[in-house]
């Protein structure tokens, strides 16, 4: 009867502890499944920033080759390509970031459970 005490409580600690490690998991599923959408989004405007280049980059041919416009105009086309291209790097370096800490916090999250199970077994073995 004590061994079936010992065994059915490290069996209720066993599945608390995997009760617990699914719902952290799913939680981290829920914030990769967002960081994966924020990466789509991200994606439709890096591909908006990268067609407005193109227009910007193609205007700004035309006007050097018609010789049509001021200076100032070039100059204006010229820092707005280098702002749209600053703000995606900004974006990209942001987005890898946040991706690599949600890796990592999976990561040590697996490591901990693994380590509290491991250490749930060898309890219960030794008793």
């Amino acid at each position: 009867e004590i061994t079936s005490r010992s065994s059915s409580s490290f069996t209720t600690q066993l599945e608390e502890l995997r009760h617990n490690h699914a719902a952290e998991l799913a939680a981290l599923r829920d914030q990769l499944a967002n960081a994966h959408a924020d990466t789509q989004k991200k994606g439709d405007e890096v591909d908006k920033a990268n067609n407005r280049i193109r227009d910007l980059e193609q205007e700004l041919n035309n006007l050097r080759a018609s010789n049509t416009e001021e200076h100032n105009t070039v100059t204006k086309y010229q820092s707005e390509i280098t702002t749209i291209r600053s703000e995606f790097d900004l974006k990209v370096a942001d987005y890898e970031k946040q991706l690599k800490e949600l890796r990592e916090r999976q990561e040590k999250a697996t490591k901990d459970l693994e380590a509290a199970m491991q250490e749930q077994l060898k309890n219960a073995l030794s008793d």
